[in-house]
């Protein structure tokens, strides 16, 4: 077993764990804020267990910049919510924006192989 499978089945784990303390919080019922706010948590944070679960395999392949990135945007938006819309489209912008491989192109170059330079 891999390092990633390992976390993918963490994953798994304390996401059932959240998921089955939400159930068992909706049938012994509860009042006040605290019973409520608990309840939310497990559900909230199951679903996007579960999300974070399906998706592991290719959230693997995702640059570390792009994760720092997105984390910081995430805690931006927890501190100030007002900063989102500004805050969301200039991460996917830079996203996008992002220059190429370099590395790639020069291998490819020394090849021969650059756009319409190919092996005719």
């Amino acid at each position: 077993m891999t390092i990633t499978e390992f976390r993918r089945r963490i994953i798994g784990i304390v996401t059932l764990l959240l998921l089955t303390g939400a159930f068992i919080l909706v049938i012994h019922g509860g009042e006040g804020t605290q019973y409520t706010s608990l309840l939310a948590a497990c559900v909230r944070l199951g679903i996007m267990g579960g999300a974070v679960w399906l998706a592991f395999p290719q959230l693997t392949r995702i640059p570390r910049w792009v994760a720092a990135l997105g984390l910081v945007t995430l805690v931006l938006g927890a501190i100030r919510p007002r900063t989102l819309p500004i805050t969301v489209p200039l991460l996917f912008l830079v996203i996008v924006m992002r220059p190429k491989n370099s590395s790639k192109r020069s291998v490819e170059k020394s090849q021969g192989q650059v756009k319409g330079q190919g092996k005719r």
